[in-house]
Order: C-alpha cells, then sequence, then structure tokens
C-alpha cells in the first residue's frame, strides 16, 4: 500500500535535512537494513516549497502503516 506523508520543516532545519538526504545514496547497506526491519519497499522523499514555507513529502510503500511506524519508532539503526 502506499502511504503519503507532507510535513512543515521549520527553515533552520532545512540544511539538515538536505545533509541527511543527500547522505541516504552513500549508506545504501544501512537504507537496506532499515527497509527489512520497518518492511519498506520503496520510499521517495520531496523537499519543496510552498508559499515560501518547506514543505516534506514522504511516499512510501509499506504493507502495513502501522507496523512501520512503530518499528521506526523503536528503532536502534543509526540511519533512523
Amino acid at each position: 500500500m502506499l502511504y503519503t506523508t507532507i510535513a512543515r520543516v521549520d527553515e533552520e532545519d532545512v540544511p539538515r535535512l538536505r545533509s541527511w538526504l543527500e547522505s541516504l545514496s552513500s549508506r545504501r547497506d544501512e537504507l537496506r537494513d532499515s527497509y527489512r526491519q520497518h518492511g519498506t519497499r520503496h520510499e521517495l522523499f520531496f523537499l519543496i516549497r510552498s508559499q515560501g514555507l518547506p514543505i516534506l513529502v514522504l511516499v512510501t510503500e509499506v504493507a502495513s502503516i502501522e507496523e512501520a511506524t512503530n518499528s521506526f519508532l523503536q528503532s536502534n539503526l543509526p540511519i533512523d
């Protein structure tokens, strides 16, 4: 099932978020571990501006959003 999350991002958090998003391509093994642990099949992140406000859009494919969320919140993985 596909799920979309939209969240406003504080302007001062944008550089840190951009850095984290850019780091994902060099952390593929960690990312795969995270996906396996949470049951994630695919994820897409978009950082956009709407009327000047930064917005993070996350599109994720998981079997159960509740299980994936609980797993993420309890995760000890550094990438999470």
